[in-house]
């Protein structure tokens, strides 16, 4: 398999085009936010939106981004790995 990163400031778009949506923090920029989009594909925009998980990620996707929820909420997944320590390559 192969694994794109795609760029967007459109939630609506990730949720529609990725398996995965990646939040990260203003400067400096570093995930913040983890979650499986768990939607059966082809995703169609219009019959997707209908779908509860669809609006219940795209409301939690809106509110980390508009900061409503505490801070407890935003703590990262076991899963993903602490980068922090790791040495720059460049």
């Amino acid at each position: 398999g192969k694994t794109v990163v795609f760029v967007t400031h459109s939630i609506d778009e990730a949720v529609l085009l990725g398996d995965r949506v990646v939040v990260f923090s203003p400067r400096p920029g570093r995930i913040s936010y983890m979650a499986d989009v768990n939607l059966e594909r082809p995703r169609y925009a219009y019959d997707a939106r209908a779908e509860p998980g669809y609006i219940d990620l795209r409301e939690q996707l809106w509110e980390i981004l508009v900061g409503k929820r505490d801070q407890a909420d935003r703590q990262l997944d076991d899963s993903i790995p602490d980068t922090s320590e790791r040495p720059v390559v460049s």
